[in-house]
């Protein structure tokens, strides 16, 4: 069975800033694509940090599916399908905001699991299992995701504040310039929400940090994540070629 849909490559890009350099966290040294129905979603971790990037893909039905491309798979796709190359992004790699979208066909046959990656300039890499794909399970990103914090004023929140610029070096990423962020506090779990205002697709998730005062309640989600949370549970797989 083969797979193709479209990728956006600012999505890629800036889910990278959040991946793990830990090697002992070898499954979290990568961005994980997922696949689910019309969505297709970038995922990354480091255990602190956790951003998630949806996109709608043509209305298509695709399957669930998921995969991870490792960090230095990223950086060797991104330069080629940048419009300018230049030296802003904060990922290792040298590129500015990237016109278009990435191509990506999966062939999914059990013993034969490979991504092959286009633009247009052609295909920029073929990954499989012991070349540029992590063979692994992937953290169950929704676990750690809440649905009743509370609005939080930054001045009450002691965190690390490089980690927070990291979000907001993402938002620039899709947008070319990033507002200040809208936090929200789960007091249980010692976490923020990152949001920006019209980033309907981005969520991110900060952890931990300690406030010292909160707000009234609020709604943090993004209508595409509270609809896949609330949605029949069901496991996206990620394929263990």
């Amino acid at each position: 069975m083969r797979i193709q849909f479209d990728l956006n490559p600012n999505h890629l890009a800036a889910a990278l800033l959040m991946a793990s350099d830990d090697e002992s966290r070898y499954v979290l040294n990568g961005v994980r694509v997922e696949l689910d129905g019309p969505n297709v979603r970038c995922v990354s971790t480091d255990g602190r940090r956790l951003i998630v990037l949806n996109d709608h893909n043509d209305g298509r039905d695709l399957a669930n599916l998921g995969f991870i491309l490792h960090k230095d798979t990223v950086r060797r796709i991104l330069p080629q399908c940048a419009a300018d190359i230049c030296d802003e992004c904060g990922t290792g790699i040298k590129y500015s905001k990237i016109i278009g979208n990435l191509s990506i066909e999966i062939n999914a046959e059990p013993n034969d699991f490979y991504v092959e990656i286009f633009t247009d300039r052609g295909v920029v890499c073929c990954t499989t299992a012991n070349h540029g794909l992590i063979d692994g399970q992937y953290a169950n990103w929704k676990q750690v995701v809440q649905t009743t914090p509370r609005c939080c004023a930054i001045p009450a929140v002691s965190f690390n504040q490089k980690l927070l610029d990291d979000f907001r070096r993402a938002a620039q990423m899709l947008r070319g310039s990033a507002n200040a962020p809208t936090l929200f506090f789960h007091g249980e779990f010692h976490a923020l929400t990152v949001r920006f205002p019209g980033l309907e697709e981005f969520y991110g998730l900060l952890m931990p940090v300690r406030a010292d005062h909160f707000e009234k309640p609020a709604t943090p989600l993004p209508p595409w994540l509270h609809t896949l949370l609330t949605a029949p549970t069901e496991t996206i797989p990620t394929r263990n070629p």
